[in-house]
């Protein structure tokens, strides 16, 4: 492949997986707050019920979303080894770089203390008996 090949390719990957990855982000946004508010697409559910949205929704948004940035930074370093030029390369590092971080903080803010947090309100609403 030839370096414009290669460097189209790259940015290509970044422009359409950056909006994906904050498609994914807004849902997996969409996500915790039905869970801490307990309207799911509109209707009052029951805590039991808004449990089981807080595992099988939301931890799947964000586990789905540290996956895909994590590979998708994965796939920008790999483009950057087929580089000739150090300017280009040093693009495509970044691009790298930007997914890895995206794949950093959706772990450590949105997996986990999102979860946790909303975890610890559906355990006061039990407590508290609402």
């Amino acid at each position: 492949m030839s370096t414009i090949s290669v460097f189209g390719l790259a940015s290509g990957i970044f422009v359409v997986g950056f909006v994906a990855t904050i498609w994914l982000s807004g849902k997996m946004n969409d996500a915790a707050v039905e869970v801490f508010t307990g309207v799911i697409q509109g209707f009052t559910v029951p805590i039991k019920n808004r449990w089981i949205w807080l595992y099988q929704v939301y931890v799947s948004f964000g586990v789905g979303l540290v996956t895909f940035s994590f590979a998708l930074g994965l796939a920008e370093f790999q483009l950057s080894k087929m580089l000739a030029s150090e300017g280009l390369r040093a693009v495509v590092y970044l691009y790298a770089f930007v997914f890895f971080v995206v794949a950093a903080a959706a772990l450590l803010m949105g997996v986990v203390s999102g979860f946790i947090s909303l975890a610890a309100q559906l355990r006061r609403e039990q407590r508290d008996g609402g």
